[in-house]
């Protein structure tokens, strides 16, 4: 099991066991997972799977206060898509789509 943005892995040798059970993952992140099986000196090829635990979702309020000289740029329809463009486009590079998240206008 692994998971590229928290830069973690762990690996668990399991026999005669129809599931394994990982603890202390973080909610709402991607993790992969490979799957090899082994009999004597012979391994099968990987199966890799990824898949997202459930998000505990929060809410982080902001408010804006428009302090430029130009009467446009406080239109608050304006200044409002301006800004959720840049933290959409913030949140995406930075995430890179590993971990849940959403904005709501």
């Amino acid at each position: 099991m692994s998971s590229s943005f928290w830069d973690e892995s762990h690996s668990e040798e399991v026999s005669g066991e129809t599931y394994v059970k990982f603890d202390g993952l973080k909610s709402g992140s991607k993790y992969q997972f490979q799957v090899q099986t082994v009999a004597g000196k012979r391994k099968s090829e990987p199966r890799i799977h990824s898949e997202s635990t459930d998000p505990d979702k929060m809410e982080i309020s902001l408010s804006m206060i428009c302090s430029t000289m130009e009467a446009d740029a406080c239109d608050p329809k304006y200044a409002a898509d301006y800004v959720n463009g840049q933290l959409e486009k913030l949140f995406n590079d930075l995430l890179k789509g590993e971990v849940f998240w959403e904005l709501k206008k």
